[in-house]
């Protein structure tokens, strides 16, 4: 990204922002809430008006039954995240984390001390996780597995039965699921399944956030729901951490979760018709994707071209002027594919899926980079 913005006419296709801005309604009720002097410090846990929103929406949405004293508001996804880590590990205790995942689970566990152990998302395996592979790591002593779906790098959408299978296991070897589902509404055909809503006595944290399905990002609006003893020591853990969320921040999410979709249903929309178009557009390169099942990722393998993908996207970079991300940078399994973000207009896109199918033939045919 530092060397794309050196770059004046590069395409950013780098990193997960949304192109769309916050709906109007959304920022009209912040405005409001400025303007009313709604800025004194807010509930550790939230605004109650919040969680009872975000409890009408995990019922509707995501079939999670839970009370507003079960949701906990935090300062985005990724601090939601950290403190349940916090909350229910110990230094030293093993956690199980997808690979290829998002960067900053590594982050956090090295920063909580905690010992990190991978399960691998394979494209034989239509890059989802399997039971057989979790099974054996809380075998071996995983206290805690991270879930993510729709994925972050990957765009896939985990099965029902899968998901189902390993909250049984999690059950059986008394461990914990972090559930991340942070792009749980940006999905193209079935809905994805959430651990929580398969056994509501399982212990599981998910963890929620307005950044990608309302095009939040800055707002820093995140949310965790667990059974109510977790939810406890949530909150008591939030208060040294961040005291509060912005409460103009919530006041906007109120609107958000409450109000009318129509801005956020066009907003999946244009996502599903740039999926539509870029894989439309690799395939008459004769390039063959998959789209992504959700989130705004396309996940592509360049192994038979260039197994070094850093080498091939700096490559790319220099040459064609497009900004993608190496997916060795997402972990291990990662190595010899690319993440290209779908948050760009489509011109843009279909633009920068020609200029990487170009980069790929010349990168096939020269054997290596330029």
């Amino acid at each position: 990204m530092d060397l794309a913005n050196q770059i004046p006419d590069a395409i950013h296709l780098e990193i997960g922002e949304p192109d769309f801005t916050a709906a109007p309604h959304v920022v009209r009720a912040a405005v409001r809430a400025i303007r009313a002097g709604l800025t004194q410090y807010p509930p550790t846990s939230g605004l109650r008006a919040l969680q009872e929103g975000l409890a009408a929406k995990l019922e509707r949405v995501n079939a999670i039954t839970a009370r507003p004293d079960d949701i906990v508001v935090t300062n985005g996804g990724g601090q939601g995240l950290f403190n349940a880590l916090a909350t229910i590990l110990d230094a030293g205790d093993r956690i199980a984390l997808p690979d290829p995942g998002w960067p900053n689970y590594r982050s956090m566990a090295a920063l909580l001390g905690l010992r990190v152990s991978t399960y691998s998302l394979q494209p034989d395996n239509g890059h989802h996780p399997r039971p057989a592979e979790i099974e054996e790591l809380l075998r071996e002593g995983c206290k805690a597995v991270v879930l993510n779906s729709p994925s972050n790098p990957l765009g896939t959408v985990t099965p029902r039965d899968t998901v189902e299978a390993i909250v049984a296991l999690a059950t059986r070897y008394q461990a914990w699921i972090i559930s991340d589902e942070c792009y749980d509404q940006l999905y193209f055909g079935s809905p994805p399944t959430s651990p929580a809503a398969i056994d509501q006595d399982a212990d599981v944290v998910s963890v929620f956030s307005f950044s990608k399905v309302h095009a939040m990002t800055g707002w820093r609006i995140g949310y965790v729901v667990g059974t109510p003893a977790v939810s406890g020591l949530l909150a008591k853990a939030q208060e040294p951490l961040v005291l509060g969320v912005s409460a103009p921040g919530q006041h906007a999410a109120i609107a958000a979760v409450t109000g009318p979709t129509a801005y956020q249903e066009h907003m999946i929309g244009q996502y599903r018709s740039r999926r539509d178009a870029v894989v439309a557009r690799f395939r008459e390169r004769g390039i063959d994707v998959s789209g992504p099942e959700g989130a705004f990722y396309l996940w592509l393998d360049i192994r038979d071209a260039q197994p070094d993908d850093t080498g091939f996207v700096l490559s790319l970079l220099e040459h064609e002027h497009v900004a993608i991300t190496a997916g060795s940078s997402f972990g291990p399994s990662g190595k010899g594919f690319v993440r290209m973000s779908l948050a760009a207009s489509q011109t843009l896109l279909v633009e920068a899926t020609d200029r990487l199918a170009r980069h790929l033939d010349h990168v096939r045919s020269a054997g290596g980079p330029r």
